[in-house]
């Protein structure tokens, strides 16, 4: 793990032990769900949901299509490190039992954008997947030296985009700052857990293994379509999501489907012939025939 990896995470911990340790928690929710209305009235129910519905769990596979096609590993990365999250997830949720704000602010004034959530608060498993996405992405792009502005830029915008997720917990009602930022945390760990497996593994980067994650982000993109979660504004959000992404992981299975059979073919054929035009066989360069 690098020194600005680890300083990340190590800052995550600190902000939720801080916020928990002074007690902040319902005067930093209260603030940020008033900041959040610096969203325009017109666009706030569609935008906040539909923020808060790219940290769910098929969302976040659907959205690791575009990493199918450029950087495979990404993608198992991201898979493997989902199940060291699951677990540290269940076990805060059971053990702790930490009620929602919902549940305790129920006589105050406070913004909730669907379902109403009252128990198995901390930590928050949106927040917990746009960090473990997010992490997964500045592993996987190059770093020091070696990353062009435009792998910086990119960086801080999943960042930035994972951070916006992680808020939109607050905005819609759902948790606690503490949640969402232990939630980050675990994400942030995991993804570095899950990028330690694959990106050391040569099966992560055969055409086998593209087609496989191809076929996971098919079914789950699939899935969005009968999986509102109770947030009807995001409707078109998640509709478009799943479309893309099944077009996305589609390519990339065709891609990886004719790139598997490609290599089985060449393995098949004699040691000293190659397929030639009209499929007739040609000798190798450098070998004898005759």
């Amino acid at each position: 793990m690098g020194p600005g990896y680890l300083a990340v995470l190590v800052l995550l911990l600190a902000m939720a032990a801080a916020i928990g340790a002074a007690h902040a928690d319902q005067a930093l929710f209260h603030a940020l769900q008033a900041y959040s209305h610096v969203v325009p009235d017109t666009v706030f129910v569609a935008f906040w949901q539909s923020t808060t519905f790219a940290g769910d769990g098929l969302a976040i596979a659907a959205l690791c299509a575009i990493l199918v096609l450029v950087r495979p590993p990404a993608v198992w990365a991201v898979l493997v490190g989902v199940v060291p999250a699951t677990i540290l997830l269940r076990a805060g949720k059971s053990l702790l039992g930490v009620d929602r704000p919902a549940y305790v602010l129920m006589h105050d004034r406070i913004t909730v954008l669907g379902p109403l959530l009252e128990h198995g608060s901390f930590p928050s498993g949106h927040a917990m997947a746009a960090g473990l996405l997010a992490g997964v992405v500045v592993l996987a792009a190059p770093g020091g030296v070696a990353a062009t502005r435009r792998r910086i830029a990119l960086r801080m915008v999943v960042c930035a985009l994972a951070l916006m997720v992680a808020w939109s917990r607050v905005a819609v009602g759902a948790h606690w700052p503490t949640d969402i930022a232990a939630g980050l945390a675990i994400g942030w760990l995991c993804a570095w857990i899950g990028w330690t497996i694959a990106s050391e593994a040569a099966w992560a980067r055969t055409s086998q293994a593209r087609a496989v994650a191809a076929a996971v982000i098919i079914a789950c993109a699939a899935l969005l379509f009968a999986h509102p979660l109770g947030l009807p504004a995001a409707t078109p959000f998640r509709y478009t999501l799943a479309l893309v992404a099944l077009v996305l992981a589609l390519v990339a299975l065709v891609r990886s489907t004719h790139a598997w059979r490609t290599g089985r073919a060449a393995a098949a054929q004699p040691p000293g012939l190659l397929p030639g035009p009209g499929g007739i066989e040609r000798p190798r360069p450098g070998s004898r025939s005759g």
